[in-house]
C-alpha cells in the first residue's frame, strides 16, 4: 500500500509503503531521501514528538548523506540504532562540521570548477541543518569566508540559492579530503557477490566495530569516473584498509594501492582457496580436423608475486576472520 504523510524525522512531505509482512515502511522523502524504518520504531516517533526531537535532523542528514554517496542502508532503521548513526564519525559534531558539509556537498555536485550548484533550503539533511534556516545562515557565512560564490539566480518560485566553489573553496575541500589520523573510518575494499556479503555484514563489519572503529564499503562492481573519485575521497577520509583478496578482483588492487600510496595501513585478508591454491583448470578447444576437445590443467591461483610477502589474515570461515581481524587491529591500528 502507498501513501502520503510527513515523514517521522523532518516533518518534509513524504511517499510511504506499507510491507506488512515485514512490519517495515519505505519512507521517499525529499529531504531525508529515500530509507527502511521498522513499523514500530515509525509508531514511537510519530506517537511521542518530543522523542529525540534534538536528534532526528541528523538522522535525516545521515539517510541523505548514504544517498549522495551511492551507499545503501545497510539494515532498516531501528530507534536502537541512534546512538550509533550519532557516533559516526563523519555526523557533523559542531556547526563547522555542518559548513564542511554543506562545502563538501557543492564539492560533489560540481562537475567543473565554478559550476554554479542550487542549495534548495527546503533539503536541509544536505548538511544535517535542523531546519532550512539554519541552512540558509552556513550559505551566507560561506559567502563571508569567500569559500563560496553566492551570486546567481535560481529558479524563480524555489526557496533556492545558486553556490559556486571559490579556489579558497575548493583548496578546503582538498584539505577536508585528505586521510585523518584521528579518523574513526576503515575502508573495506572486497568483492561484491552474495557469499562475501555474508561475511561482511556478519563477520568483518562485527571485527571492526569491537575494535572502536566504523567500517565503510562501496558497493559498486565497476570504476567509472564517478564512483571512483568517490572511493579515493573515502580512502583518503579513513585511518586504515582492509583489503580481502577472495576473488582476485582488480579493484580491491586498485584501492590498496592507493591506499599504500597514502601511507595508510593496509590490512591484506584471503580465503585459503584463492591463496597459493592449486586447482583444474577445463580447456576447450578444437583438433585440427575440427573436433571438439576438453583436457583438464593444473594451475595456481593466487594474488600476485608483488603481494605474496605481505602479512597476509589467510581464512577457512567467518568466525575464524572475525577472530584474526580483532587480533590485527589492535596490534597495529588501534
Amino acid at each position: 500500500m502507498t501513501y502520503s504523510e510527513k515523514c517521522v524525522l523532518c516533518e518534509a512531505e513524504a511517499d510511504f509503503e506499507d510491507y506488512p509482512i515485514a512490519f517495515m515502511l519505505k519512507i521517499s522523502c525529499g529531504n531525508c531521501s529515500t530509507y527502511t524504518i521498522l513499523r514500530n520504531a515509525y509508531d514511537d516517533l510519530k506517537d511521542d514528538q518530543s522523542y529525540r526531537k534534538n536528534e532526528r535532523h541528523l538522522i535525516s542528514g545521515y539517510f541523505r548523506e548514504l544517498s549522495e554517496r551511492g551507499l545503501a542502508q545497510e539494515k532498516t532503521f531501528t530507534l536502537e540504532e541512534i546512538n550509533r548513526i550519532i557516533s559516526l564519525p563523519w555526523v557533523p559534531k559542531s556547526v563547522e562540521d555542518k559548513a564542511n558539509k554543506l562545502l563538501s556537498y557543492i564539492d560533489r555536485r560540481s562537475s567543473y570548477f565554478q559550476e554554479p550548484i542550487e542549495i534548495n533550503f527546503d533539503t536541509p539533511a544536505i548538511a544535517y541543518c535542523k531546519n532550512p534556516r539554519e541552512l540558509a545562515c552556513l550559505y551566507h557565512e560561506l559567502g563571508k569566508l569567500n569559500l563560496i560564490n553566492t551570486n546567481g539566480q535560481a529558479p524563480k518560485g524555489t526557496h533556492a540559492m545558486m553556490a559556486r566553489l571559490t579556489l579558497t573553496g575548493a583548496k578546503e575541500v582538498e584539505r577536508l579530503k585528505q586521510a585523518s589520523p584521528n579518523s574513526k573510518q576503515c575502508f573495506v575494499a572486497m568483492r561484491f557477490d552474495q557469499q562475501m556479503d555474508n561475511i561482511y555484514k556478519n563477520h568483518i563489519d562485527s571485527a571492526v566495530k569491537a575494535t572502536g572503529f566504523e567500517p565503510l564499503r562501496i558497493n559498486d562492481k565497476e570504476h567509472n569516473g564517478d564512483i571512483c573519485d568517490h572511493i579515493i575521497g573515502e580512502i583518503k577520509k579513513s585511518r586504515f584498509l582492509i583489503a580481502d583478496f577472495t576473488g582476485l578482483r582488480p579493484g580491491v588492487y586498485y584501492e590498496a594501492g592507493f591506499a599504500h600510496g597514502l601511507g595508510l595501513p593496509v590490512i591484506f585478508t584471503c580465503h585459503e582457496d584463492w591463496f597459493d591454491k592449486e586447482i583444474d583448470r577445463q580447456i576447450k578447444g578444437t583438433f585440427p580436423d575440427g573436433n571438439p576437445c576438453e583436457c583438464t590443467e593444473k594451475t595456481l591461483r593466487s594474488v600476485h608475486f608483488d603481494l605474496e610477502h605481505r602479512n597476509f589474515i589467510i581464512w577457512k570461515n567467518g568466525p575464524e576472520l572475525q577472530d584474526k581481524l580483532i587480533k590485527r587491529i589492535n596490534a597495529t591500528i588501534s
